[in-house]
C-alpha cells in the first residue's frame, strides 16, 4: 500500500471493512500504509458513535466509508476470532488468476481469503455448540452476527460528509444487489437535490430484504452442513482427540467472551 500510494498518489486506496477502524490509532495506521479512506468498523451501530468517528477521521485526515447494507458480525467484521474453534476443519483450496499467479485460501478463515463457516449463528447446533466455553455461547445468546441496514440515516450520513456509501453482496443474486442499489441510489440523489423520500425507500427496500434474509439463511446453512461434514469426517464433534492445550484454541477457550 505504501509503495502504490508513493508512485501512483492519486489512486484511492480503501482501508478493508476487515480492518476493523473504530479508533484513531487504527486510522493512523491504514492512513501510514498508505490509505485514503477506510471502511468504518461494522461494530459502530449508531449514528451519534459514527459521527463521532467521522470528526475523528477529519482530524487525522482520511476519508470514511461506510457500510449502509451489510451484516454486522460479532465484534465488528475483522473483529472477531471465532472461528479459530474451527481451525481443524479449515480446507485449501488454491485459486488460478488469469495471469497465470496462484493463491491458497483457507475456506472457514476469513483472514486468509476463505468464507466464514458463520459458528456465531450456529451455536444452536450441538456439535457446534459444543467447541465454544459457556462464556462464549452466553455472549452469543446476546449479541450475534445480525444483518442490518441504515436507509433511514442516509440523509445525514450524506449530510455529515462521508465519503463513500457501500452495500454488502458478495453472496447475494446480481438482480437482488442491482434493486437495493437502485433504491439507495435514489434516495441518495433524491437527498442532494434536497427532497430526501425515505418513506417510500422504506418501502421499496421491504420486498426487497425478505429475499435478501432467504438468500442470506440459504448461505449459512451451507456453511453450516459443510462445517459439520468436516466434523463428521474427522469423527470429533466437540473438542476430540486433536486437543492441544498448548494451542492457539487453548489460548482462545481461556480468554474472556468478546467484549
Amino acid at each position: 500500500m505504501r509503495e502504490v500510494h508513493a508512485r501512483f498518489p492519486e489512486i484511492t486506496i480503501h482501508a478493508s471493512v476487515a480492518c476493523n477502524v473504530r479508533d484513531r490509532a487504527a486510522m493512523e495506521r491504514v492512513k501510514a500504509a498508505g490509505a485514503t479512506q477506510f471502511v468504518a468498523s461494522t461494530a459502530l451501530n449508531t449514528f451519534e458513535r459514527i459521527a463521532a468517528l467521522k470528526g475523528t477521521a477529519d482530524e487525522v485526515g482520511i476519508g470514511v466509508e461506510l457500510l449502509i447494507h451489510s451484516n454486522r458480525c460479532v465484534t465488528g467484521v475483522g473483529g472477531c476470532r471465532l472461528y479459530d474453534y474451527f481451525a481443524p476443519y479449515f480446507e485449501e483450496r488454491v485459486v488460478h488468476d488469469s495471469d497465470g499467479t496462484s493463491r491458497t485460501k483457507l475456506i472457514g478463515n476469513p483472514d486468509k481469503g476463505g468464507v466464514c463457516y458463520r459458528p456465531c449463528i450456529g451455536h444452536h447446533v450441538p456439535e457446534i455448540a459444543a467447541r465454544f466455553p459457556d462464556k462464549i455461547l452466553t455472549y452469543l445468546d446476546r449479541s450475534n452476527n445480525e444483518i442490518y441496514h441504515l436507509l433511514e440515516d442516509v440523509p445525514r450520513y450524506i449530510a455529515l460528509g462521508v465519503t463513500t456509501l457501500k452495500i454488502q453482496g458478495r453472496e447475494y443474486p446480481a438482480q437482488l444487489i442491482g434493486e437495493l442499489t437502485r433504491i439507495y441510489r435514489r434516495l441518495v440523489d433524491q437527498t442532494l437535490a434536497g427532497a430526501p423520500d425515505v418513506a417510500g425507500a422504506r418501502a421499496a427496500l421491504g420486498p426487497v430484504l425478505a429475499e435478501r434474509d432467504q438468500c442470506r439463511n440459504a448461505k449459512t446453512g451451507e456453511l453450516h452442513d459443510r462445517l459439520l461434514g468436516k466434523m463428521a469426517a474427522a469423527g470429533t464433534g466437540g473438542v476430540g482427540t486433536d486437543w492441544d492445550p498448548n494451542s492457539e484454541e487453548a489460548r482462545l477457550r481461556k480468554a474472556e467472551a468478546p467484549a
